[in-house]
């Protein structure tokens, strides 16, 4: 942490926390944020947000989805500041987790939906789903491993993540 403190990072987004609790708390540098499920030991999402950006009474926050979806809203003078944080389930075969991504992804666009869209919004997260390129939404298919241009897993609901980013 205290490298992260010494750094000029504003904002700083943790997935897959493992903690089993929702709160806020402040210490000297951040304010942190964070989401977690009783019954889902692998989830979680912290959010920190550094006290030179905002005050702590210009933060309101809500639990979209209990440790796994979480909106941070920074209210400046001229504009808000959304922050959308996630947490996407792991992809694997079974009906049941397939099932929980889906109700995920639906989450994460009728929220994505409330949102003014005269305000400025960071999604960020892990979407444990590649995401293809896209003219004008997705710059590259591929990511950098050992020096060398790589394409990520298929999943199979990859093309309603892409659709959610051209929607909104």
């Amino acid at each position: 942490v205290t490298e992260v403190q010494t750094c000029a990072l504003p904002i700083l987004i943790l997935t897959e926390t493992r903690w089993q609790f929702s709160n806020e708390w402040l210490d000297a540098n951040w304010i942190h944020v964070h989401t977690g499920a009783a019954d889902q030991a692998g989830a979680g999402i912290l959010i920190l947000i550094s006290r030179r950006l905002c005050k702590p009474q210009d933060i309101r926050w809500a639990e979209v989805s209990v440790g796994r979806l979480a909106h941070v809203q920074l209210r400046f003078p001229q504009r808000c500041f959304d922050i959308l944080a996630g947490y996407q389930h792991t992809c694997t075969s079974g009906r049941q987790r397939q099932a929980e991504r889906t109700a995920w992804w639906n989450c994460l666009d009728r929220y994505l939906g409330t949102l003014p869209r005269r305000n400025v919004l960071l999604l960020a997260g892990d979407f444990n789903c590649r995401l293809t390129a896209a003219k004008g939404h997705v710059g590259c298919s591929e990511f950098l491993l050992n020096s060398a241009l790589r394409a990520g897993s298929p999943h199979p609901d990859e093309g309603l993540f892409l659709s959610l980013v051209r929607a909104h």
